[in-house]
């Protein structure tokens, strides 16, 4: 976003990633343990698992010494600098190693590409509903919600898999699948939303 958008793209990828990891990755998770954790109410296992989420409490931190203007120590800094570097390419690697091991056949290669088309076609024109002709917010929303909307499926959805044991297998293809599609499909959007 902020290759397309400058500055101006800092609000949208915030709240995008903000509604990720409060949304999809909270929620998501308590859903996907639910039926494993019989007799606790859904809206108690919302909020635990909301409250408890690392990746909420690490952003509430983050939020707390940047509104206090607390600066870490500088060893400090650089060492959790390389700890958000390693992340990514850490979950690249596992991502990788289930692929190789796995054997791909015809129904999940069927299935992947069902949650692929439905990533990267029909999610980025049900955010462009809902954005521009829905709630009518402002041109440069529309622009990076349906652009955040057109990525490829993430990393971190198949370590969420792999966690709760919801077919990993097929998630990790579909990831695989979906980011192949979007070499084509990201720039084509990109041109349609930034004409």
């Amino acid at each position: 976003m902020l290759a397309f958008f400058g500055d101006r793209g800092a609000g949208p990828l915030a709240m995008a990633i903000l509604a990720e990891v409060m949304v999809l990755l909270s929620v998501g998770g308590v859903l996907m343990s639910a039926s494993s954790r019989e007799g606790i109410s859904v809206g108690r296992l919302v909020l635990r698992g909301t409250v408890l989420n690392p990746i909420v409490a690490a952003i509430a931190l983050g939020a707390v010494i940047a509104a206090v203007g607390l600066t870490l120590p500088e060893p400090v800094a650089r060492f959790l600098g390389f700890l958000g570097g390693a992340a990514g390419p850490t979950a690249l690697f596992a991502l990788g190693g289930a692929l190789a091991a796995q054997h791909v056949n015809r129904a999940t290669l069927l299935a992947a590409s069902g949650v692929t088309a439905a990533k990267l076609l029909l999610y980025p024109v049900a955010v462009w509903c809902v954005l521009d002709r829905l709630l009518e917010i402002d041109h440069i929303w529309v622009q990076a919600g349906v652009l955040i909307a057109s990525l490829p499926s993430a990393g971190n959805i198949y370590v969420i898999a792999k966690r709760y044991d919801a077919d990993p297998e097929l998630v990790s293809a579909a990831i695989a699948l979906s980011t192949l599609v979007s070499v084509v499909s990201v720039p084509f959007v990109a041109w349609l939303m930034l004409r």
